[in-house]
């Protein structure tokens, strides 16, 4: 487990979230604590059109890499390529799921998305159906990939991350808590 980085003293608490709405105010304190962690900037939380977040892609290389430019430029009328040049970003949706894998079905489509960050990973289920396809969690559960394997969006899991940011495990049940506590 990497060690915690010094110019991200984290001081307080984060409490495991139990639904998608906790696990997206997670990734806030996340990101609000270590941004660089995130290939993206959140700009909006929304799940009037079941697409979560408004997401800004930092850099080409990611756009690239998750293919979004055949993706998104037959959606938009001009190209991002524009904007990824003047480092103004391009856009794409972040997926919420409090735990990817609780179920197999996705609820949408999702062409738009290039990220799905979940608080963790349910091991019961590594395919899944979206409204347009097929999509199969790699083996490191890095990605999910499209059936055409041509499309693939990139997986953060926040455990991961709070892990690496603490520099300890993290303490799921009610027991655990309280031992955790009792330590201090």
């Amino acid at each position: 487990m990497a060690s915690r980085p010094e110019s991200n003293d984290f001081e307080g608490y984060l409490i495991e979230p139990l639904n998608e709405i906790e696990t997206y105010e997670c990734c806030i304190k996340c990101y609000t604590i270590s941004p660089s962690e995130f290939e993206f900037v959140l700009l909006d939380y929304s799940e009037a059109k079941s697409l979560d977040c408004v997401a800004k892609i930092r850099e080409s290389k990611i756009y690239n890499d998750l293919n979004l430019k055949e993706r998104f430029e037959n959606q938009w009328e001009f190209e991002w390529e524009e904007y990824l040049e003047n480092k103004e970003g391009a856009f794409s949706y972040v997926e919420l799921k409090y735990l990817l894998g609780e179920r197999e079905d996705l609820g949408h489509s999702l062409a738009l998305v290039s990220h799905v960050i979940c608080w963790d990973f349910n091991n019961d289920i590594n395919e899944f159906n979206a409204i347009d396809v097929k999509y199969k969690l790699s083996k490191d559960k890095g990605y999910l990939f499209h059936t055409n394997r041509l499309k693939k969006i990139k997986v953060i899991c926040l455990r991961e991350i709070v892990e690496r940011l603490i520099d300890e495990e993290c303490y799921t049940s009610d027991e655990d808590f309280r031992a955790y506590l009792n330590k201090y």
